[in-house]
């Protein structure tokens, strides 16, 4: 209860609790606080102690970290989650939220890494991959703790990225002036009432030159207005009602967040829809004058044009990030899939402005930007051919294709190599003399060994060549690359060996950040004093199953 419920330690010494129990069974005693820290500290140190045994045991982790600080203490804390094997299954955990003590340089976050890894047992030539965002400081410490090549960049922070330039709606500001929003907060306006409505107006004249912008501009000064009007608000919801007599659910304007790109898309998408709505309540309210502060001026038809071509232009960016956000885990092999779905979507959109026009070409610029080459990166064109869902059918480039067949061959030749040369040891303890007369016989077939499954004119082992020529699955039918393997292993061994080290690499860093919205609702502003000890514990013991409690 204290672990999975966000319970704090002084529950037992509560009144309405010792009430409820006593209640229930008289004769329990109840423990105190300091009983149950205890309890609370053993079972932790006997849960990671199980946990430490499976990590050893699986043949790859993935990790993902980010930083976070707490907005009533200002500590900051380095969250850590694994992800890896046990069996076919992919297990995932909350490490750790480390208490940050010292500054966030490169040196310090790869000591509290190398503690993280050192309490875990954790052997870095299991660790395969670590995803963390675009933070020069934790990305660094990655690098130079684990090495470069096993640093991933989150992909969903790289779409955000993309988001934010192309819409272009909030002001850019200097490293020092910048403010922390690690935390979303609950109220989605507590962010955009930074801005008053003067502010918003004179962002608006300041615009003139980009009418995008402006646009949108627009849109949430209307929404804003709607958000703070009771007015305005209940008669939106009687036009719908009536309008639709059968169903009387309702929709809400949604207001765009600084900190979510894709929060903008939804707003335009849930104003196009109920613009009818909201052009007559914004024309009853200037006439009637029955609202205190005065109504925006509701869109022009041309700016609803351009509104709809831009939403129509973002959709298949939204359509990524839904993707991603909708799995608890997106696997790597994912990515090159998703990335020229993407691209392909968005040069078959047509627009018949010159705004629109313009905006899809600054779209299209920063998507190549980011993913032009992203064939070319061995995680991301290893996974992709090692998912049979995809295999060489994603790729664009054939280059790229070529490149990734050649590396994963010569990975499936190294583990058939090392495979052959466990057999020949283990075949010498029986095999005969030379003074035998199998001795020819052994020796010829000992040679044979070394060289099976050898394509010698194509240097791809014949193993891997049967894979990539085989079919690929069903992608709706097999949404777990690992469970189709589970079919194909007997099959393929080696080629198999070699897809555990990358398919279990996740594509985005999420976890880590789903890590500190559950430590956000452990350190609340009730619990501000609870030790960096104790909510590392927690934190940990939050995200198992109810079973490992039992």
């Amino acid at each position: 209860m204290i672990a999975k419920d966000d319970m704090p330690l002084r529950t037992p010494e509560r009144t309405g609790f010792r009430y409820f129990v006593k209640k229930l069974q008289p004769l329990f005693q109840i423990p105190s606080e300091s009983t149950l820290t205890r309890r609370l500290e053993n079972k932790y140190c006997e849960l990671r102690e199980q946990f430490s045994c499976l990590l050893s045991q699986s043949p790859s982790i993935c990790l993902t970290a980010d930083i976070w600080t707490h907005s009533s203490t200002m500590k900051s804390y380095l969250g850590v989650t694994a992800h890896f094997l046990v069996g076919m299954d992919m297990q995932s955990i909350d490490l750790c939220a480390k208490l940050i003590t010292d500054r966030k340089t490169i040196v310090n976050l790869r000591c509290i890494f190398k503690e993280i890894c050192q309490e875990w047992k954790i052997n870095y030539d299991k660790i395969v991959a670590v995803l963390t965002d675009g933070g020069a400081n934790i990305a660094g410490a990655v690098q130079e703790e684990f090495g470069a090549s096993k640093h991933i960049s989150c992909l969903a922070h790289k779409i955000n990225n993309i988001g934010q330039a192309c819409i272009d709606l909030h002001e850019k500001k200097l490293p020092s002036e910048e403010t922390n929003y690690s935390e979303v907060p609950d109220n989605e306006e507590d962010l955009d009432n930074e801005i008053n409505d003067e502010q918003l107006a004179d962002l608006i004249s300041k615009t003139s030159n980009n009418f995008i912008k402006q646009i949108i501009l627009k849109v949430k000064r209307i929404v804003r207005f709607f958000k703070k009007s009771e007015i305005a608000t209940s008669e939106l919801e009687k036009l719908q009602i009536e309008s639709n007599v059968e169903n009387k659910t309702t929709l809400k304007l949604i207001q765009e967040v600084k900190t979510r790109w894709n929060s903008c898309y939804d707003m335009l998408e849930r104003f196009l829809l109920l613009s009818g709505f909201v052009t007559v309540v914004l024309m009853n309210l200037q006439r009637n004058r029955s609202s205190k502060s005065k109504p925006p001026i509701m869109l022009t038809a041309v700016e609803l044009e351009i509104m709809q071509e831009v939403k129509d232009v973002l959709k298949p960016l939204w359509q990524v990030t839904l993707e991603m956000s909708s799995e608890k885990i997106v696997t790597l092999s994912k990515c090159i899939p998703l990335i020229n779905a993407m691209r392909c979507k968005i040069n078959g959109i047509e627009t018949r402005t010159k705004d629109g026009f313009n905006f899809k070409k600054k779209l299209q610029s920063l998507v190549e930007a980011k993913f032009s080459n992203v064939e070319f990166v061995k995680p991301y064109s290893a996974a992709t051919l090692l998912d049979p869902r995809f295999k060489k059918d994603v790729f664009t480039n054939i280059v790229a294709a070529s490149k990734a067949v050649t590396h994963i061959g010569s990975l499936v030749s190294e583990c058939i190599g090392v495979d052959s040369r466990n057999l020949v040891q283990n075949s010498q303890k029986v095999s005969s003399s030379e003074d035998s007369l199998w001795f020819e016989f052994d020796q010829s077939v000992k040679d044979k060994v070394l060289n099976a499954d050898q394509d010698v004119a194509g240097g791809i082992p014949v193993e891997m060549r049967q894979y990539l020529n085989r079919p690929i699955i069903n992608r709706i039918e097999n949404p777990n690359p690992l469970a189709a393997w589970a079919v194909l292993k007997g099959e393929y061994p080696h080629v198999y060996k070699v897809a555990l080290q990358f398919l279990p690499v996740l594509a985005t860093s999420v976890p880590a950040e789903r890590l500190f919205s559950h430590t956000g609702l452990i350190a609340t502003k009730l619990r501000n004093r609870i030790s960096g000890k104790h909510l590392d514990q927690l934190v940990f013991m939050r995200s198992l199953d109810e079973k490992w409690f039992n």
